[in-house]
């Protein structure tokens, strides 16, 4: 049966399943079309047509080759779309294409785009399936998912977007494959809320607030994909759990991937370059599982890991970093075994605030200052690894840091260069001849906690064993942590903290001379900027004074930066993990900084 375009309007009750569209009139900007029963449409191909919307209710609707200025919607229905072009709806509506009521849209080599409001969107546990099509030029999000539904993606483009790309809440899934993600200001996928996210053979680029943001998700999977020209912290996981296997992401002005704020993730076999923050971030209380991944060129550090969090790192390489391989503050349970880190412009594994970190069977590889830096309350257990090319040292423990250390072996000749690298480890030679090496180039002790050293091997030199404060206790953190003492003139300087690192090395007297242009722009301890100094506030009651003035029983021990507010740690602790700002004066961004030993 053939009808024209406007007799479609005309003729609420055809009959025929079958339906071919031809020419008559076509532009029906101000009208609807209701479809309430089932039909398959064949439009003329060559022919713009025009109407406010089409809806489809209850029934089932095939629609082939056409190209609308308008949109669509099915309530409670099933439509299956063929090279069609749908674009330019009405400002009244909000979607291009929506799918609601539990309906369901199959969409092949279509386009949609042009609108001032949304792309697709499914709602109340929709589903659309989309393959060999795009979705261009929208101004607020090009899919928005909410109430369990469901976005099937297969070899689909989604770009100029002013919102983000993908937008999906509330127990949604998100299967996409082989798509293309790219050019927003916004983000170019953000899931909440229980959604699901797998992502096989994607490429995502040129999303300038992030390309990837989770929270409260259990189910991400990124497989196969390519992240790239982000300027901005790439992949972000909040309270979410994560597998990235076999991925790259590089050129991001942030992190290539953060995990924070209890995030679980499991890196794996991926490639993470060219970043100007650590390209992989722990934080927050999160877990990360590292495996076969290769780290390289950050303006940073390799990876960190932070503020109670745990962390695996297995057969991973770290190369040409301008900070450090890998940094771990406040975290225990951080180990690394069989890495290989290499050309790291300070230290290749950074240990500090009391934390722990196992490490077996590594190579620390110059160029670099030392290979293992170890300080306020840092403890590391290092057996059977490998230490070459240092420029100072090979380890450096100070400030109250700690090491157990057996069967390293470590040459003291510095790399000078990246370049040639591997051939100069395989010149190296237990048989070379002794020479005179001084003890501070093999370890730098400025502790007085434990230092032990047992079964080692110096190149040019021999066995190495060396005992040092054995009969020491632990150092410990908070209320009887060991007071910082002033670089310059030796006194107590606990009251004058680094913001935001909350570490000290100077008393107030001592900095206010220092003049402004002379001032140390990076803590010396932990590299981290200094943003300003502050002093503790005491926020006790009454006469009540160092006891926080939250619960009103535990000491203070805890300084907020960067307002100074003191408080106790466990107070912090249970503040921090719902809240951002100072629970005194509101000061946003802030962060809690337990005191640490530094002796």
């Amino acid at each position: 049966m053939s009808v024209s375009f406007d007799q479609l309007f005309e003729s609420s009750d055809l009959k025929d399943d079958s339906i071919r569209v031809t020419k008559g009139k076509c532009d029906f900007s101000g009208s609807d079309l209701n479809i309430t029963k089932n039909h398959v449409l064949y439009f003329e191909n060559s022919q713009e047509f025009t109407c406010k919307s089409i809806t489809i209710s209850d029934c089932s609707v095939e629609i082939y080759d056409l190209t609308m200025n308008g949109s669509i919607t099915v309530k409670n229905g099933k439509l299956k779309m063929t090279n069609c072009h749908i674009h330019n709806p009405d400002n009244a509506c909000d979607y291009v294409l929506a799918a609601l009521d539990r309906s369901r849209v199959n969409i092949n080599k279509c386009s949609f785009g042009d609108t001032e409001k949304f792309g697709l969107c499914a709602d109340d546990r929709s589903v659309i399936e989309i393959e060999s099509s795009s979705v261009t030029n929208t101004k607020l999000f090009a899919v928005v998912l909410s109430s369990f539904s469901i976005l099937h993606a297969y070899d689909c483009i989604f770009t100029d977007s002013k919102a983000d790309l993908i937008f999906g809440e509330s127990d949604c899934t998100i299967l996409m494959w082989r798509c293309t993600i790219s050019r927003t200001p916004r983000l170019g996928i953000s899931a909440g809320n229980r959604c699901s996210l797998n992502m096989n053979y994607c490429t995502v680029e040129k999303c300038e607030s992030g390309a990837l943001s989770t929270c409260y998700c259990e189910r991400v999977f990124i497989e196969n994909s390519t992240f790239s020209d982000i300027p901005h912290t790439a992949i972000l996981f909040e309270q979410s759990t994560a597998l990235v296997k076999r991925t790259v992401i590089y050129n991001c002005n942030g992190n290539a991937i953060n995990s924070s704020r209890g995030s679980k993730v499991i890196l794996s076999h991926s490639n993470f370059r060219d970043t100007t923050y650590p390209p992989v971030a722990l934080c927050e209380k999160s877990v990360g599982f590292l495996k076969k991944c290769t780290i390289s060129n950050s303006e940073m550090s390799g990876i960190i890991v932070r503020s109670g969090s745990k962390a695996s790192i297995d057969k991973c390489s770290i190369e040409r970093v301008k900070q450090c391989g890998i940094i771990v503050s406040d975290s225990n349970d951080v180990s690394l075994s069989s890495c290989f880190i290499i050309g790291c412009g300070e230290s290749c594994l950074m240990v500090y605030n009391h934390s722990s970190v196992l490490v077996r069977s590594c190579f620390f590889i110059g160029p670099s200052k030392t290979a293992i830096n170890v300080f306020t309350g840092g403890f590391v257990d290092a057996n059977d690894s490998t230490i070459c090319g240092m420029r100072d040292q090979c380890v450096w423990i100070h400030h109250g840091g700690s090491t157990r250390m057996s069967t390293t072996l470590m040459q003291t000749d510095e790399f000078e260069s990246f370049e040639g690298v591997f051939e100069k480890i395989k010149e190296i030679s237990l048989d070379d001849i002794k020479r005179d090496i001084p003890d501070e180039k093999i370890f730098k002790v400025e502790s007085e906690r434990p230092v032990i050293s047992t079964g080692g091997f110096v190149v040019g030199r021999g066995s190495h064993d060396l005992l040092m404060n054995i009969n020491s206790d632990d150092p410990i953190p908070g209320v009887y942590s060991t007071h910082p003492k002033c670089k310059v003139c030796g006194e107590d300087s606990n009251g004058n903290h680094y913001s935001p690192c909350g570490h000290c090395l100077y008393c107030k007297k001592c900095w206010e001379k220092i003049k402004d242009d002379e001032k140390p722009t990076t803590c010396e301890l932990c590299l981290m900027p200094i943003d300003k100094v502050v002093s503790p506030i005491d926020c006790s009651h009454d006469d009540n004074e160092n006891i926080c003035g939250i619960c009103l029983e535990g000491k203070v021990d805890t300084i907020i930066v960067p307002c100074g507010h003191t408080i106790c740690y466990e107070c912090a602790e249970h503040w921090y993990s719902d809240n951002s700002e100072c629970p005194f004066c509101r000061e946003a961004l802030s962060k809690a900084r337990r005191y640490v030993s530094y002796s």
